[in-house]
């Protein structure tokens, strides 16, 4: 009895372990994600500032945040 469930639980937990992935590939896809990650938030910094120095070449306000404070 004890040899079948032996027989059974080994391969299980050897196949359990194998799914894991090393340290090193997880490693290489937490960098994908945060690179991926940082070239989407540069990109829309870009975007938004092309916007808004666009705006005031145009003569606009609209690039200044409505609660800024002007000074005299």
């Amino acid at each position: 009895m004890a040899r079948g469930i032996l027989l059974i639980a080994v391969p299980l937990l050897v196949a359990g372990c194998r799914s894991e992935p090393s340290f090193d590939k997880r490693y290489e896809d937490q960098d994908a994600k945060l690179r991926s990650s940082a070239n989407s938030m540069q990109n829309e910094l870009s975007s938004r500032l092309s916007a808004a120095e666009a705006a005031q070449g145009a003569g606009g306000n609209e690039a200044q945040p409505a609660n800024m404070m002007t000074t005299r």
